[in-house]
């Protein structure tokens, strides 16, 4: 059995795209474990984010945040969050979440090879 511990988003805190590494955003208030992210949560600069948007990169148009089967994750300047696995199997379970769906684009292999 896993435990995890619940999760808090601090104000102030970077929201990195997990390929390209670019800053594209910030939390304007604080997320809790549990809470839905909203347009009132976050700000991805030089966008307007409304209810219902893909969460995705405005540089390279990978998604920043996903719902996988284990839950929603985000990715930050701390990584994926909630970090209920680490960093690199978080990843993987996305890039593979991409794949299934049909949602990768070729285009970003040349951010895998380059890191």
């Amino acid at each position: 059995m896993v435990t995890i511990k619940p999760t808090k988003i601090e104000k102030g805190t970077k929201i990195v795209c997990p390929l390209c590494k670019s800053v594209i955003g910030e939390f304007l208030r604080d997320l809790h474990s549990g809470e839905i992210i909203t347009e009132n949560h976050i700000k991805i600069y030089g966008v307007e984010v409304k209810k219902g948007d893909e969460m995705r990169c405005p540089k390279c148009k990978f998604p920043y945040a996903v719902v996988l089967p284990i839950g929603a994750v985000i990715h930050t300047e701390h990584g994926w969050t909630p970090q209920v696995y680490p960093e690199k199997v978080l990843t993987w379970m996305v890039i593979m979440y991409l794949h299934e769906r049909g949602l990768w684009l070729k285009e970003w292999d040349k951010y895998l090879k380059e890191k």
